[in-house]
């Protein structure tokens, strides 16, 4: 069983939440992988690339995943799950669902100037 930790939007895998987790863990012989969901880049984050990533890393194999997510990374790891019988657990904290209409609602007309750049 691989447990892979997904961060969430403006963090990283060295977030202090993800040392946390991995280090917790290790304790009890479970090993965690912090994954880089910054895809392609921070500035140029999509939600398709951090799914796609973290297929990738799931990989060809059959062996089972458990996936845990926060915020941005609960919602990659809802949508990966969805898709993906080897998925067998996952664990989220506060998973950004609706993040997109909630980020229009706030922005206003400056989601449609976003959307045109």
């Amino acid at each position: 069983m691989r447990y892979l930790y997904l961060h969430g939007f403006a963090s990283g895998p060295q977030s202090t939440k993800g040392v946390a987790f991995e280090k917790h863990y290790a304790g009890r012989g479970i090993r965690i992988e912090r994954l880089d969901l910054r895809v392609p880049t921070f500035e140029h984050l999509r939600l398709s690339a951090m799914i796609d990533k973290v297929k990738d890393e799931i990989g060809p194999t059959e062996e089972s995943v458990v996936l845990i997510g926060s915020s941005l990374g609960g919602l990659t790891a809802a949508h990966v799950a969805a898709g993906n019988r080897r998925v067998k657990g996952l664990v989220l904290m506060a998973p950004a669902f609706g993040l997109v209409a909630r980020w229009r609602e706030q922005l206003g007309p400056a989601w449609d100037e976003w959307q045109r750049s």
